[in-house]
């Protein structure tokens, strides 16, 4: 038999360097193409991974197991974050991702998915570095993980003893990493069938829109399984693009009393064949108890986000401690605010000056720093 193998391998041309060629993007025919393609790819891997999971627990029937993942979740890594986190959910394991960095917009943006998903799906999760982290990064780092509900916070060495700072920021504000139990009811559509096509620029909004107030991330697969009904008011920050299905679920969840929000300038909605029909069935007058509140300009602008910010801290349709969790904040000021259950306002001032907020009750906030107030 190895010497079959030998006979094989040596059959292959010394210069074929790559002898089986990529299906690019443009190597397809048309979008549903290539969203075939893509869904084949990071199907498969997630079903690899579902493989490992269940296979684990065959032999480990106690304990925590975790799912290793990590990146930013183009096409090309083959990773969605929500279906790993429901294939977890099915062992009673976890999702361990491993993306953060220094800068606590950035560590929200690329953690939050799994938070989303670990919440509905029931699967605990935890976060880890993609490398350096320095002496503020811990303090943002520690926060990130509190406020999102996690269950484990992992440093290597070099963040926490690499400088002396580091190892101070740790001593001061570890304690306050503890599993709270995140209020989120507000929600920004992950638009993942549009991302697949046209590539990220979903991340860096989200990043900006975090300064305003919590949020989690409700992707295509997330709205299919029903997670729309954890959601009282939906964000749309990105993506004209989607399946019938989708839409339907959003207009549905509408009728039934949700509150959408939306810019104009994302586009008219359309499936991935092209049919704009559901752009006027969900975004026309809607029937039912809910409603859709539009916005005459760019998703990226300063003035959607204060549109966002002023609609949502009067919106009846959430909770008071999540009217009130907007209200404390709403400025793009490197200031973070999120609601714990029952009706803790946990902050983190992430710049290097005091900070005081007046809404609900007073409150001064030191430089990077976390402040709890009940």
């Amino acid at each position: 038999m190895s010497e079959n193998l030998m006979e094989i391998e040596l059959e292959i041309p010394a210069d074929a360097q790559n002898p089986v060629e990529p299906f690019l993007r443009m190597d397809a025919p048309n979008d549903r193409a290539w969203l075939d393609f893509t869904q084949w790819y990071i199907g498969s891997m997630t079903e690899w991974a579902r493989f490992w999971l269940r296979e684990t627990r065959k032999d480990f029937p106690k304990g925590d197991i975790y799912l290793c993942t990590g990146g930013h979740a183009p096409a090309e890594h083959g990773s969605d974050f929500g279906e790993q986190c429901k294939a977890a959910a099915e062992v009673h394991g976890g999702v361990r991702i491993t993306n953060e960095g220094s800068d606590y917009r950035a560590n929200f943006s690329l953690t939050r998915w799994v938070a989303s998903a670990g919440e509905q799906y029931g699967a605990y999760y935890s976060f880890e570095p993609a490398g350096g982290v320095d002496a503020n990064g811990v303090i943002a780092r520690i926060y990130n993980a509190t406020a999102s509900g996690a269950k484990g916070l992992h440093y290597y060495y070099p963040n926490l003893f690499g400088a002396e700072a580091s190892r101070e920021n740790f001593l001061k504000w570890g304690g306050q990493f503890k599993q709270r139990k995140p209020l989120v009811e507000i929600g920004v559509y992950y638009p993942e069938t549009y991302i697949r096509l046209h590539s990220e620029d979903f991340l860096p909004k989200a990043q900006r829109l975090r300064d305003r107030f919590d949020f989690n991330y409700v992707s295509d697969g997330q709205i299919a399984d029903g997670g729309l009904s954890r959601v009282k008011a939906l964000i749309l920050l990105e993506g004209d693009t989607a399946e019938a299905a989708t839409w339907q679920r959003i207009t549905d969840w509408v009728h039934r009393g949700g509150l959408l929000l939306y810019a104009d300038g994302i586009g008219r909605l359309r499936t991935v064949e092209g049919d704009t029909s559901a752009n006027d069935a969900l975004l026309g007058a809607p029937a039912g108890r809910g409603r859709v509140v539009t916005f005459a300009g760019s998703p990226d602008s300063v003035e959607y986000r204060d549109f966002l910010t002023h609609t949502l801290a009067a919106a009846p349709e959430l909770s008071a401690a999540s009217r009130m969790m907007v209200a404390a904040d709403g400025l793009d000021d490197g200031v973070f605010v999120s609601v714990e259950a029952p009706h803790e306002l946990l902050w983190l001032n992430y710049t290097n000056a005091e900070v005081k907020k007046s809404t609900p009750v007073a409150v001064t906030l030191p430089p990077f720093s976390i402040v709890s107030r009940e």
